[in-house]
Order: C-alpha cells, then sequence, then structure tokens
C-alpha cells in the first residue's frame, strides 16, 4: 500500500511536469538569458590584494617624554596593537594621501565605469555638493576592505578597481603611505637630550640622598641597625627577666621576715637550763648566824645603855629585819640554772639576714628598674633613628630607581631614534599589491551554473503552482475524487480524437 502510494505520488508530480514542459523550459530559458545579459552587460572588477605581518617590537614600549620623573613603559597587547594598525589602514588621511596621488579623476572615471558595490555604498554616502575630490575618496574607501586573518597576525588589505594596473597602483601607494604613516606614528617624540637632563638631574638626586644617609649613619654612630636594636631587645629582655627575678625574691623575703617576726614574739630572750632541788639554804643559816651575833651585841648594849640609845633602836631595827627574811626562807631551796634561749637567737639571726637580704633585693629591685628606664629609653631613641634610616633608604631607594629608569628611558631614546632613522618598524610585507589578472567579478561561470539551477526550480515551481489554480479533470482520481465513481477504464485524449 505505502509503496503503491509513493509510486503514485512520483507519477503525479513527473506528470504535472510533463504537463508544463513548456512553461518550465520558457521559464528557465529567459533566467538564463537574464543571467547572460548581466554577464555581458555588468562591467568586469579586478581586485588587487596585499598581506601584512604586525609582529612584537620597538613599538611594544612607549616612552612618555612628558611625565616628570621616570618615563613608563606600556606594554601593548598584540590584539590590540593589530586593531591600531587597522585603524591607521582605514583612516581618511592615507585615503586623501593616495588620491592626491594619483588623482581624483581616476577613481570617479573607475567609478562611472565600473559600479561596483563598494563604489555603489560611495554614491549613495555622497551628496550633491561634494566635490569631485570627496568623491574619489569615498569611492577610494567604498572599494577598500582591511581584515585580520583568523589566529594570526596577518593584516589582508585588497582594493577593487575596474582596472587591473589602478587597482595595483592604488593598493601599493596605500601600503606605502601607511608604512611611512606607521613610522611616524611610532616614532620618538622626545629629543635623547631631554632624557639626558633628566639623567643628569636624577643622579644629583640620587647622590644628595646618599650623602644625608651617610651624614645621618655617622652622626648616631649606625652600623647595623637591626643588629644593634636586637642586642638591645635582648639586654631588656635580660633586665626584665632579672627584675622578675628580685621581686620573687623581695616577696619571698617580705614572707619570711613576717613569719620570722611572729616566731620571735612567741618565744623568751632566757630559758631554765637546769633545776636542783632539796639543796643547803645558805642565805638562811647565814642569816641565823648573823641574827646571833646582832643578839649578843643587843644584849651587851642593852646592859650599858637605856632603851632610847640610838644604836641599841638600830641594831634591833636589824635584827626585826633579819628575823623577818629568816622566817621567809627554809632550810631547803630550790637552785635553777637559767641562759639565753639558743632558738630564739637562731630565728633572731635568721630574721636579720632575712632584713639583710629584703633590702639588698630592694636596692637591687630599683637598679635594675632604673637600668630598664635607661635601656627602654635607648630603644625608644634607636626607633627614631630607624624610622628616619629607613625613610633616608627609601629615598635612597626611590632615587636609584628613577636614575636606573631614567638611564632606560636614555638608551630607548637613543636606539628609536636610530630606527626611526633607518625607518625599521614591526609591520613587514608579506605580500605586496599584485596586480590581478581576472576579474573577480561577475563570475561567469557560476552565474550561468546559478542561473541554469534557478531557472529549473523556478519553473518547476511555475508548474506546480499552475496545477494547484488549475480546475480541470485531468487524472483518473480527479474523476473518482469529483464524480464519485469508479474509473473503469481510460482513453487518451489522441486516440479518442482519431477514433471520431
Amino acid at each position: 500500500m505505502g509503496r503503491q502510494a509513493v509510486q503514485n505520488s512520483i507519477r503525479d508530480v513527473l506528470d504535472v511536469i510533463f504537463r508544463y514542459k513548456l512553461r518550465i523550459l520558457a521559464l528557465a530559458a529567459a533566467v538564463i538569458a537574464v543571467v547572460t545579459l548581466y554577464n555581458l552587460l555588468v562591467p568586469e572588477t579586478y581586485e588587487s590584494q596585499a598581506k601584512l605581518l604586525v609582529r612584537r617590537g620597538r613599538e611594544d614600549v612607549s616612552v612618555d617624554p612628558s611625565v616628570e620623573g621616570t618615563s613608563v613603559a606600556l606594554a601593548q597587547n598584540l590584539e590590540s596593537e593589530v586593531n591600531s594598525e587597522l585603524a591607521i589602514l582605514k583612516s581618511q588621511q592615507l585615503a586623501e594621501h593616495v588620491v592626491n596621488k594619483i588623482g581624483a579623476s581616476a577613481f570617479l572615471a573607475c567609478s562611472h565605469e565600473c559600479p561596483g558595490l563598494g563604489w555603489l555604498k560611495s554614491l549613495r554616502r555622497s551628496s550633491p555638493q561634494e566635490g569631485s575630490f570627496e568623491k574619489a575618496v569615498k569611492t577610494f574607501t567604498g572599494n577598500l576592505a582591511v581584515e585580520v586573518e583568523r589566529k594570526s597576525q596577518i593584516i589582508t588589505v585588497s582594493f577593487d578597481a575596474g582596472d587591473a594596473a589602478l587597482a595595483q597602483s592604488a593598493l601599493a601607494d596605500l601600503i606605502q603611505s601607511y608604512l611611512e604613516l606607521h613610522i611616524e606614528v611610532h616614532a620618538a617624540k622626545a629629543d635623547p637630550g631631554f632624557f639626558e637632563e633628566q639623567v643628569a638631574a636624577l643622579k644629583q638626586g640620587l647622590t644628595s640622598a646618599e650623602q644625608r644617609l651617610d651624614a645621618f649613619r655617622r652622626q648616631y654612630a649606625i652600623s647595623s641597625l637591626e643588629l644593634q636594636t636586637e642586642a638591645l631587645l635582648a639586654q631588656i629582655r635580660g633586665i626584665e627577666d632579672r627584675i622578675d627575678d628580685a621581686s620573687g625574691k623581695v616577696s619571698a623575703s617580705q614572707a619570711q621576715i613576717s613569719i620570722l617576726e611572729k616566731a620571735v614574739e612567741g618565744r623568751p630572750q632566757t630559758k631554765e637550763l637546769s633545776r636542783t632541788t632539796g639543796a643547803t639554804n645558805w642565805a638562811a643559816d647565814d642569816y641565823k648566824k648573823r641574827l646571833a651575833e646582832f643578839r649578843l651585841k643587843e644584849a651587851d648594849l642593852a646592859a650599858r645603855y637605856e632603851e632610847s640609845y640610838r644604836p641599841l633602836v638600830e641594831l634591833r631595827q636589824q635584827i626585826k629585819q633579819l628575823e623577818d627574811s629568816l622566817s621567809k626562807e627554809g632550810n631547803t631551796h630550790t637552785e635553777i640554772t637559767t641562759g639565753i634561749d639558743d632558738n630564739r637567737k637562731q630565728l633572731e639571726l635568721e630574721l636579720e639576714r632575712q632584713r639583710a637580704e629584703f633590702h639588698a633585693q630592694e636596692a637591687r629591685l630599683k637598679a635594675l628598674r632604673e637600668s630598664l628606664a635607661t635601656y627602654q629609653e635607648r630603644y625608644t631613641t634607636l626607633s627614631a633613628q630607624k624610622v628616619e634610616l629607613d625613610r633616608l633608604q627609601r629615598d635612597v631607594a626611590l632615587a636609584e630607581e628613577a636614575y636606573r629608569k631614567s638611564l632606560e628611558n636614555l638608551d630607548e631614546s637613543k636606539i628609536s631614534v636610530a630606527l626611526d632613522k633607518q625607518e625599521v618598524s614591526n609591520v613587514s610585507v608579506v605580500q605586496p599589491a599584485v596586480k590581478p589578472f581576472e576579474p573577480i567579478r561577475p563570475k561567469k561561470s557560476r552565474n550561468i551554473a546559478l542561473g541554469i539551477m534557478l531557472g529549473i526550480l523556478c519553473g518547476v515551481a511555475l508548474a506546480f503552482i499552475s496545477d494547484y489554480f488549475d480546475d480541470s479533470i485531468k487524472t483518473d482520481s480527479d474523476v473518482s475524487k469529483r464524480l464519485g465513481l469508479p474509473v473503469l477504464a481510460s482513453i487518451p485524449e489522441d486516440e479518442f480524437t482519431s477514433c471520431t
């Protein structure tokens, strides 16, 4: 079923083409005739082409003499540099230079004879008030094409003209003018004398900065400030450690003195060395002996003198005192031997030693703190000197860097001037402007082939359109579709006519 439908469809297509074959042939012939006429009437256009190579060179570094101090080197991206060269090639200045050199009449004559696409654009852009020179410049720029080949630094420049010699000469003049303008644009704008003066001034500034640095070092006897600072910091750390040690010892001595003072206060100065009980009381015996003597003497005086006799009264008072003392004494007594307490003595000695240690450590601590203050003051002075020394060294480094860059700029300026004189650039002509042997427009063979294909396609399209709008019955399927009856047989029109 499907195969039969495909065969019927192909048969229908072929039937339509066969039915309208005259129309198809007529339209195809008309299209081919128009294309042939176009090939005959359109003037030929020739294209000259040249190629330039842009590589890295001295143009990649630009010295700016207008900047005071050190000049700045600017490295360009190669892609941006190629785009810059494209802009120079498309500049109106180059177009005007070429038109002036060749003559506006050559381009205007060519524009009237060869209305190419670029020339048509130039005509549309030109106004009635424009002079012949402006029209020639617009014609030139309209027929000029500049582009970069993909993934390369090759710039392709092409120019179209109705005359092969004109296309070649115009493009050759453009390339030559471009190379001259390129050198002029990238030429050094500053004379080496400017950089020589700058080098002399910067050298003087560097010498002055070095002299200030040397004078500062001599004034404060600075050999190596870093080593001096490290040594001073080491001394300060050592003193701080000794201060901590002395402070600890002072605190320990204070605590020890407090403990010893409490211990000494709780102990007596003397202590009992020995005790003897039941010993003979020699004092009582002495009292008894003296009392016996006084009584004998009393009896003698009482016998010879009155009671009021003064020596007798005094003697009796002495006897009474002896009796009172004797009454207080026993026949025996306890003998106690006392002496200095050695433990208290040791505590007192230790207390004195701790007090001496305390005062010594206090004096040491005071001396260390004074020494620390002196070293810290020296460190503060050294820090201030270091700030000033760093500033002077920075001034020397900046002056030296500026002097070095100025020397580099001077060398670059001299080299640039020498290269400008030799007309050396980073653009090379890979392919000079060539004289074309064949026109690029019109392409006759291609146009005829396309005309034949277009004519056949248009004819077939016309056949199907005609068939679509034709309501007459032409096939068995049309009969079945219109009348709704099956077709038993069909007779061609030629046979039917011959029978009748």
